[in-house]
């Protein structure tokens, strides 16, 4: 693996790390800031769409200038993310912020940063080695995430130190990003469809991988650390019966909602305790 792939093992595991820590504390402290559960569920949408919208919109500023400028971009916007949360105290506005650092509110990272960096890798990695090294990148993040969700019981009663580290984090992926050789000039791309034999496959892992992800939407990182906050109001019930408590268990409940509902009305509406 070259230099550049190299470079990019350090800023997936700098990002992850962070995002390890802010997945789970992003709705406690949204709560600590007034949010009920159906907000909570509306900012975590809010946050996975905006991740979805940057995937997408990402994909033109990479074709032309290549994928270390629009890294270099992604990571100016996680140093502003974390600038914001570190001066404000308005809900909505963390929300916001949270949406322009791409945060990562599964087990897992989405976004234009695995996007991009995985074509680095690839390019930076020979072909016989390029599985091998694709799962150490995915092991990489996924490690740095569990120590990042690890930190949060380490920073005492100050969120502010994690959203420093976030900041921090966004500096050295920018360092190391601008340490990557640069790609060179391109002509716009042509709008003549290449032969792309390979476009039925891709659709049918997009497909499976869109599936997958809505049944990951019910069971988000960031819900299951909200509940676990509440989880000390409830009084679940004994051998099936109704709660004494002001919310009975999810399981035992008579009326589950009989059509699909958007994973932030459903998963966060045995979340409160009222």
């Amino acid at each position: 693996m070259s230099r550049d792939g190299r470079l990019v093992f350090m800023a997936k595991t700098a990002r992850t790390f962070c995002y390890g820590f802010l997945g789970v504390l992003f709705p406690v402290y949204l709560a600590e800031h007034g949010l009920d559960a159906r907000g909570i569920g509306v900012a975590v949408t809010l946050t996975l769409l905006a991740s979805a919208g940057m995937t997408f919109a990402i994909r033109r500023p990479a074709e032309r200038y290549g994928a270390r400028a629009a890294l270099l971009a992604q990571a100016g916007l996680i140093v502003i993310s974390a600038a914001v949360l570190l001066v404000t105290e308005q809900a909505w506005l963390i929300v916001a912020a949270a949406m322009i650092g791409n945060l990562a509110v599964g087990s897992g990272e989405t976004g234009p940063f695995l996007t991009l960096e995985q074509v680095a890798v690839t390019r930076a990695t020979p072909r016989e080695r390029l599985t091998t090294v694709l799962s150490l990148y995915n092991l990489a993040g996924y490690g740095a995430s569990a120590l990042g969700a690890a930190a949060v019981g380490r920073a005492g009663a100050s969120p502010r130190v994690l959203f420093a580290v976030f900041l921090l984090g966004g500096l050295v992926q920018m360092v190391t990003y601008a340490l990557m050789q640069p790609d060179p000039a391109r002509a716009p791309a042509s709008r003549v469809a290449a032969a792309m034999p390979s476009r039925p496959l891709i659709r049918r892992l997009a497909a499976l991988f869109a599936l997958d992800s809505l049944a990951g939407g019910f069971v988000l990182q960031s819900l299951i650390a909200y509940c676990s906050t509440r989880a000390s109001t409830w009084t679940w019930p004994r051998s099936g019966g109704r709660s004494s408590g002001p919310r009975s268990s999810p399981a035992s409940r008579s009326s589950w909602p009989r059509a699909w509902r958007p994973a932030w009305v459903w998963s966060t509406r045995w979340c409160s305790p009222t």
